[in-house]
């Protein structure tokens, strides 16, 4: 347990920094703690041509808006490097997202045969996740199939909303949006933790993890996260990088208990509460 002086005031997101007065902030010890540089989601939407479903800032807004702290967290290295050239005289720390013990069960346990391995992908439907979740639809489940075709292909969230083209089509099953992410985790094998643009750390990877599911990547999702990750976690850039995996599956080069004890060895390592969040509380004023 750590208690902080009353007057420390943390911010949750930079937008909501403009609804305090001048008289709160000068008052308070201000922590603003980011979720991902805003700019830069900005720019990789417009990269992609997509439309901007959440509230864009400039990099000149969004320094302005950070300014006005008196610390601020970043949630990555990568991110904080890049907040203290904006920033250079406020104090960045890296606070990235730890994975906490919680009631929920490990889902994981002994997965079906590898020809009948089942497939998850779970996320709102913000545009990021649609589009993800079409080029998984588009360009890598079909070929998948056509090889394997008792493998399934579970998708939960409100993204279902994004593919009812393909509820008629056998090895997909659209969940939709479900009570508890553990139903979902509870039928799946495999966790794809797959981004394809964005910013900031990608939490399906980390509610893969934290429920027990082995996950598999893109480049996107691994960016970043603490040293070592790419060492655990598959990546995929293409159907035939997903389907060599599934082959590695078939004749025991790496098994999915194996894959998945390598990741959980590594979340314990890097991804540790205390470890995470101590340097944020080294900059705190605490009693």
């Amino acid at each position: 347990m750590v208690r902080l002086q009353p007057h420390v005031l943390m911010v949750n997101f930079p937008y909501l920094i403009d609804s305090l007065s001048d008289q709160i902030l000068q008052r308070h010890y201000v922590v603003t703690l980011t979720h991902e540089l805003i700019h830069e989601r900005v720019e990789a939407y417009q990269d992609q041509d997509w439309k901007l479903d959440f509230q864009p800032l400039s990099r000149s807004q969004e320094k302005r808006l950070l300014s006005r702290s008196q610390l601020v967290t970043a949630i990555s290295e990568d991110d904080r490097k890049k907040l203290k050239q904006m920033l250079p005289h406020n104090e960045v720390v890296t606070c990235f997202p730890p994975i906490y013990e919680s009631n929920h069960e490990r889902v994981f346990s002994t997965p079906r045969a590898p020809h009948e391995l089942t497939f998850l992908f779970i996320g709102s439907g913000a545009v990021h996740n649609r589009e993800t979740m079409r080029w998984i639809l588009d360009e890598i489940w079909p070929k998948v199939s056509a090889r394997y075709p008792k493998m399934k292909f579970h998708i939960a969230g409100s993204v279902c909303q994004h593919a009812q083209d393909f509820a008629s089509v056998s090895s997909v099953k659209l969940l939709g949006r479900v009570p508890e992410a553990t139903d979902a985790y509870r039928d799946a094998d495999i966790a794809f933790a797959f981004a394809i643009s964005g910013a900031g750390v990608k939490m399906k990877l980390l509610e893969a993890i934290r429920f027990g599911v082995p996950a598999l990547v893109t480049e996107e999702t691994l960016r970043g996260l603490p040293v070592g990750a790419k060492d655990v976690f598959p990546t995929v850039f293409s159907a035939s990088d997903l389907l060599k995996l599934i082959g590695d599956f078939f004749i025991g080069n790496t098994t999915l208990t194996e894959l998945q004890n390598r990741q959980q060895s590594w979340a314990d390592t890097q991804l540790q509460p205390k470890n995470l969040i101590q340097p944020l509380l080294n900059s705190l004023p605490l009693t």
